[in-house]
């Protein structure tokens, strides 16, 4: 019996040895070693980005990152404006403001970054909960100033290195990653940016992100105030780390703003908009800094007023369902705000920003009345309307 149970021990011991060796070799998070991008991409790797991003900062220690929900995803790194920077896109899909700082920090505390592009969106502000997302675990992310591992931090990473490596999930993603075929959603790139697919556009993705806008009207759930003054610890620690951080008002489609009206809270985040400039400027003042430069974007002709879609067919279009935009706005984006194009983006603070909404609002008011008819049509579908 004994020597029955000794080598059933040792059985065990190599098949385990064998699922976490080929576990690791497949590395279906992405976490381990160089990104095989086709075959990561064969797993919905958006489920396990709190998972995999800290991993990969940790490993790739960039110099310049974006951060922002979803929409920021797109925006590819790989930019001229950070030519000689090692770059990573930070976003995440759900981010919240809390989430927002500490990944921030734990990228501080890689002792590399530098350059910093922070997306601001209201609706990122708005939630008073959950303060994380699905899959975040506190213990991933190190703080700014941490030295030394805490034990919160150990027993994370060992908890992380077993269900990366030893577990039947991973094994079942492992086999995906090397047989299976690249999911239709999006795909993931490297430098933590990702492609979106062509799901949810057109028409049907206007209505759907209308839908998700109409739920998040309950004023009674707002956080608003709990967020920035989370935010407001985050500018800080951009300031006395010394990065060279700029901030973008997170563009939208006109229709996604007008329909904010309709429903009764456009104001609101006109005020938002104030909020964080004001913000900005306060948190300048009490570090001795100059304010980090803010940007907006929703004032461009031709962008934010583009035709509503008639269908859901494949067309040229700067967002694919109001909310979230292609690639090509975003390095519109990044190159206007780091100063390497002469582009329309609007520079923003507490003397100008008015200028900036009454010309958002100019713009949305021409919108409304071109596409008058579509509007009526979107809105009826969004509100279940006969």
């Amino acid at each position: 019996m004994k020597v029955y149970l000794a080598r059933l021990t040792q059985a065990l011991l190599f098949f385990v040895v064998c699922v976490g060796a080929f576990n690791w070799w497949s590395d279906p998070y992405g976490i381990w070693g160089p990104i095989d991008v086709e075959r990561l991409n064969r797993n919905q790797q958006v489920f396990f980005l709190r998972l995999s991003k800290p991993f990969q900062i940790a490993r790739i220690k960039p110099t310049a990152a974006i951060i922002g929900s979803s929409r920021s995803g797109p925006i590819d790194p790989q930019n001229p404006a950070w030519r000689g920077e090692t770059p990573y896109n930070l976003s995440l899909h759900g981010l919240t403001v809390y989430e927002m700082k500490r990944f921030i920090e734990h990228a501080i505390a890689q002792g590399t970054l530098r350059k910093l592009l922070i997306a601001i969106e209201f609706d990122t502000f708005i939630p008073l909960w959950p303060r994380t997302g699905v899959g975040y675990a506190e213990g991933r992310l190190l703080h700014a100033e941490a030295q030394t591992l805490s034990l919160d931090s150990l027993v994370q990473r060992f908890s992380d290195l077993r269900n990366t490596l030893l577990t039947s999930s991973t094994l079942a993603l492992s086999i995906q990653s090397w047989v299976g075929k690249a999911p239709a959603d999006r795909a993931m790139q490297g430098d933590g940016s990702w492609r979106l697919n062509t799901q949810n556009i057109g028409k049907k993705g206007f209505v759907h992100s209308g839908k998700l806008l109409k739920k998040r009207s309950d004023k009674e759930q707002w956080g608003i105030e709990r967020n920035l003054q989370i935010f407001s610890e985050t500018l800080v620690l951009c300031h006395l780390h010394g990065i060279d951080t700029r901030l973008y008002l997170s563009p939208e489609h006109l229709f996604m703003t007008d329909f904010r009206q309709y429903i009764g809270y456009g104001e609101e985040r006109d005020n938002f908009i104030r909020a964080i400039i004001a913000l900005n400027e306060e948190v300048a003042i009490s570090t001795e800094s100059e304010p980090f430069p803010i940007w907006g974007f929703d004032h461009i002709e031709g962008i934010s007023d583009q035709a509503l879609p008639e269908g859901d067919a494949v067309v040229p279009m700067w967002f694919r369902d109001g909310f979230h935009f292609y690639g090509k706005l975003g390095d519109i984006i990044l190159e206007q705000v780091w100063d390497t194009s002469d582009g329309q983006g609007y520079r923003l603070d507490s003397g100008s920003v008015d200028s900036y909404l009454t010309e958002v609002e100019q713009l949305r008011a021409r919108f409304i009345q071109r596409e008058h008819e579509q509007v009526l049509v979107y809105r009826s579908e969004i509100l279940g309307e006969e």
